[in-house]
């Protein structure tokens, strides 16, 4: 696999990683407690969809593209774009 490609694969799980640790972090201001496997599965069940719907914004937005990974100047105004 090309180094691109590995960089996207990283970047890509680097956003979900992103998206899970936020799901956490709100259970756990919500509750004022660290949320519980179960509670937090529950939420992860429910939210899977709306990670993967802005995965699939991410990536029509081009932020995994080689143009937006490699020109890191370009990021900012990619992300901006998208949000």
């Amino acid at each position: 696999m090309a180094v691109s490609g590995r960089k996207t694969i990283l970047v890509f799980a680097g956003d979900i990683a992103v998206f899970v640790f936020s799901l956490w972090t709100t259970l756990l201001l919500r509750y004022q407690t660290p949320p519980s496997g179960e509670l937090f599965l529950l939420h992860l069940n429910l939210f899977w969809m709306l990670f993967a719907v802005w995965a699939l914004v991410f990536y029509m937005a081009g932020l995994y593209s080689k143009r937006v990974l490699l020109v890191q100047y370009k990021l900012t105004g990619a992300l901006l774009n998208t949000q």
